[in-house]
């Protein structure tokens, strides 16, 4: 397969995530998963092409970080793998 930069981004995210999620704190294992989920679909949604449904994600996902907080260091790693990956999606015509 070809390499992709906006793919490897997506996997950079993913790995931050997973890493913060298997160190937080029992209260925040539900936002884990929740940033997780819209991730698969963020991932579909490119694999597909379908550009305006990624980027629907996208901005569901800047809210959802807005209003919680992934706590420590990983939390920080993982929104800002997050936000590389955005601004890559939303910079690409």
């Amino acid at each position: 397969m070809e390499q992709n930069p906006t793919f490897d981004l997506l996997q950079l995210y993913r790995a931050r995530l997973s890493a913060g999620a298997a160190q937080s704190p029992e209260t925040e294992k539900s936002l884990y998963a929740l940033h997780q989920k819209a991730l698969d679909e963020l991932e579909n949604s490119m694999r597909k092409n379908a550009r305006e449904d990624a980027l629907r994600i996208v901005q569901g996902e800047r809210r959802a970080f807005g209003w919680s907080f992934l706590s420590g260091d990983l939390g920080n790693q993982a929104e800002r793998a997050f936000n590389t990956l955005a601004a890559e999606l939303e910079r690409q015509p």
